[in-house]
């Protein structure tokens, strides 16, 4: 699918891969680093965030 410009669905898609693999790249370079605790407060505060965004 094509959006007005005829280029923006394609080039959101490219973004998303790039933006991917960036998060990625940092998961494998940094997860050694991450304590327990630091993973715990990531997993909570992931969880406040959705919470705002559902509600």
């Amino acid at each position: 699918t094509y959006g007005n410009d005829g280029f923006s669905s394609v080039s959101q898609t490219r973004n998303k891969r790039i933006i991917g693999a960036i998060i990625l790249t940092i998961n494998k370079q940094c997860a050694h680093m991450f304590s327990s605790k630091t993973t715990a407060l990531t997993h909570l505060a992931f969880s406040v965030f959705r919470n705002c965004l559902n509600s």
